[in-house]
């Protein structure tokens, strides 16, 4: 059980840093590339828009299903996204049309993970 719980904690932690790294590289990103502050805004902004949008409809999604199979599908996902942009910018200079649809992708699937978390939490601590 300890184990368990010592495992789940590493890697919500380090999710979570991840989570805030990118919410931090995609707009330097923007900024470096675009050389736009405003795009670095938009990038900024169209990554929290999932925030705002998913945490109701979300909790009601991840109650109804396995958390822990949302969890490691959403970390999969998130580690696919990051892959990619890697990929992009390697190969070339990515523009505002594929840095806006990763961060806001990132974003939706870190939230996901989130609230996944919380459920997961939850439901192992006793009244």
């Amino acid at each position: 059980m300890i184990r368990a719980y010592i495992l789940f904690w590493t890697g919500s932690t380090i999710s979570f840093l991840g989570t805030r790294a990118t919410a931090i590289a995609y707009p330097l990103l923007a900024l470096a590339i675009l050389e736009s502050p405003v795009a670095a805004g938009l990038i900024a902004s169209v990554g929290m828009v999932p925030y705002l949008v998913l945490y109701l409809p979300g909790g009601v999604y991840v109650d109804r299903r396995d958390a822990r199979s949302l969890m490691l599908g959403a970390e999969t996902a998130r580690l696919a996204t990051a892959l990619a942009m890697v990929a992009v910018v390697a190969t070339g200079e990515p523009g505002f049309a594929a840095l806006s649809p990763a961060a806001a992708i990132s974003v939706l699937l870190g939230g996901t993970l989130l609230i996944a978390i919380a459920s997961v939490t939850a439901s192992g601590v006793r009244p």
